[in-house]
């Protein structure tokens, strides 16, 4: 890793605190599961949990998705920390990453 990004990294983690974000999780297991009632003819999701993150995997052939149907998908996408949309032979591949912890800064 560049020197400079471990430095960063070590000042950071002198002057502050690394917290994990149970209500986070929470969250986002409730919209993952409300996804899977929404799309569930529609699309295959996979969901990996650690305690870092959640990576969340979506496959399907189309997807819609509006305030009326779909709606957990727009949720998703809003609190993703990193989202990637590809296609593969006709297939749309949309990989989501949820971030688990913050920094606080020390009191």
């Amino acid at each position: 890793m560049d020197k400079r990004i471990l430095e960063k990294l070590e000042q950071l983690r002198s002057t502050h605190i690394k917290i994990q974000l149970p209500d986070r999780r929470k969250l986002i297991k409730q919209y993952c599961e409300r996804l899977a009632m929404e799309y569930e003819d529609e699309a295959n999701i996979s969901i990996i949990e650690d305690k870092s993150g959640i990576s969340v995997k979506i496959t399907t052939t189309s997807i819609i998705s509006c305030d009326e149907g779909g709606y957990s998908f727009n949720c998703l996408v809003g609190l993703a920390n990193a989202t990637s949309i590809e296609t593969f032979n006709g297939t749309i591949v949309i990989n989501l990453w949820f971030r688990l912890w913050e920094w606080i800064e020390r009191q």
